[in-house]
């Protein structure tokens, strides 16, 4: 005899949880002032970070950057394939938002975008964590609520 029940199928409450969490980070990145950087390392091992357009239109909590950086495919070639991208604070002393996950470069139209996954996302400023905050690095950092683990 098959059950009538209406619980939600496996991975449902999951969905609704990316979902909630993609939207935190959208209204996050959306209320900044200016693009994010994107920081990648040269072909040589030095650092370097530009500026980036992002769209919200990659499936999996993703998003699409563009323009890829030259040096990001010196990175992706090199096997390297983790991304930060870093939103300065919509006013002084706010919150800088800092997204984490891995990054692929994919055609997209007549150029090429380089897509990620986002893993992680937090607000983070300078500054003492509060005792109950559970901030690894030790500072004013709050993790956005419903990020994938």
């Amino acid at each position: 005899m098959r059950s009538t029940s209406s619980s939600p199928q496996p991975g449902a409450a999951a969905a609704v949880r990316d979902v909630t969490a993609l939207a935190r980070l959208q209204a996050e990145a959306r209320s900044r002032a200016s693009d994010p950087y994107l920081p990648t390392v040269t072909s040589d091992g030095r650092p370097h970070c530009g500026t980036v357009t992002v769209s919200w239109d990659a499936p999996d909590w993703g998003l699409a950057v563009s323009p890829v950086p030259r040096t990001w495919t010196d990175s992706e070639a090199a096997g390297y394939r983790q991304v930060t991208l870093l939103w300065p604070p919509a006013e002084p002393g706010g919150y800088n938002l800092i997204a984490d996950g891995t990054g692929t470069c994919r055609p997209a139209g007549d150029d090429a975008a380089l897509f990620v996954t986002v893993s992680r996302a937090v607000l983070h400023r300078r500054g003492t964590a509060s005792a109950d905050s559970g901030s690894a690095c030790g500072s004013d950092c709050v993790p956005l609520p419903g990020e994938p683990t």
